[in-house]
């Protein structure tokens, strides 16, 4: 999991340094701990799958963050989870957060 978040620093030409702190943050964003970034993708759970892909595009540090429907089929913890970690995130790098979704309980 480690490895994965840390492709799009690593391509974007960071020193190991760097993308390691990008790696840690954006997991913690995610909800991400770090027995999680030791494991296989293969071995986490759907909703840790799409923590990981988020944390890979946070460890990037967009300007603008798009996400379409990035809560759609997690339980309620892991939807509360999430959305309480993009939050987190917008308002520490105050970067643009644009989330799509069909429900109105997420949007607000």
């Amino acid at each position: 999991v480690y490895k994965d978040i840390a492709f799009g620093p690593k391509n974007m030409g960071l020193e190991e340094s760097e993308i390691d702190a990008r790696v840690r943050t954006a997991a913690g964003f995610c909800g991400l701990d770090e027995l999680s970034l030791k494991k296989s993708p293969f071995e986490l759970s759907g909703g840790q799958k799409r923590r990981a892909a988020i944390a890979g595009v946070i460890a990037m540090d967009p300007k603008v963050l798009v996400l379409d429907e990035p809560t759609a089929g997690l339980d309620p913890l892991g939807r509360e989870e999430i959305l309480g970690g993009l939050i987190k995130y917008q308002k520490e790098k105050s970067n643009t957060l644009l989330l799509i979704s069909h429900s109105m309980e997420d949007i607000a």
